[in-house]
């Protein structure tokens, strides 16, 4: 998929599926997966820091932050997020 691709409706539905089954898309569709998870791009650093010390996939953290529906300032959250899934 290309960058024209994120003003389509149907690439926010399919993104999620093709992660569920494994298929790995690029990190230039980065803005469309926050957007997915409903969190702030400044999570994305913070993220990315957090799977690093933790060794767990940024993008669990981002759909996680933004299920427990985390917001601008929870920046922190990301780390216990991030131990709880290393933990599983």
């Amino acid at each position: 998929m290309g960058n024209s691709s994120y003003n389509l409706p149907c690439t926010k539905v399919l993104h999620p599926v093709l992660e569920r089954h494994g298929v790995r898309l690029p990190a230039i569709q980065d803005p469309m997966m926050l957007g997915f998870a409903g969190v702030y791009s400044s999570f994305m650093l913070h993220a990315r820091r957090a799977a690093e010390r933790f060794g767990v996939d940024y993008r669990s953290i981002i759909i996680e932050a933004g299920r427990r529906e985390a917001v601008g300032g929870q920046e922190d959250w990301l780390y216990e997020i991030a131990r709880e899934l290393a933990a599983k």
